[in-house]
């Protein structure tokens, strides 16, 4: 099963990333975030989190402007191929590779 969401208007992720909850992804084997999509990945319930290609891209620093200024970590789960593209590089700072396994960093 394949996820994958892109959007230039910050106004198509904005009532996701207001939301306090987590959210979960199901059975999702691949993830593709690009530009302000990459954000709902903050959104994400830890617990569920079972993809195995993750792929984030972000051609400008304001698409991912808000996942840098909270001190909150992103978990990428059980991840073991994993590509962040131009600013989306940005974001491995706020990631927790507790129990990570990845095979493949790009």
């Amino acid at each position: 099963v394949v996820f994958s969401v892109r959007t230039s208007k910050e106004e198509h992720v904005a009532k996701v990333l207001k939301q306090e909850n987590p959210f979960c992804v199901g059975r999702v084997k691949t993830m593709w975030l690009r530009e302000y999509a990459v954000g709902v990945i903050t959104k994400m319930s830890p617990e569920d989190y079972g993809v195995e290609n993750l792929s984030l891209y972000a051609t400008r620093r304001k698409y991912i402007a808000g996942i840098l200024k909270k001190g909150q970590t992103i978990f990428v789960g059980r991840a073991t191929n994993m590509w962040l593209r131009e600013y989306a590089v940005g974001v491995i700072t706020k990631m927790s590779l507790k129990d990570c396994e990845i095979e493949l960093l790009s």
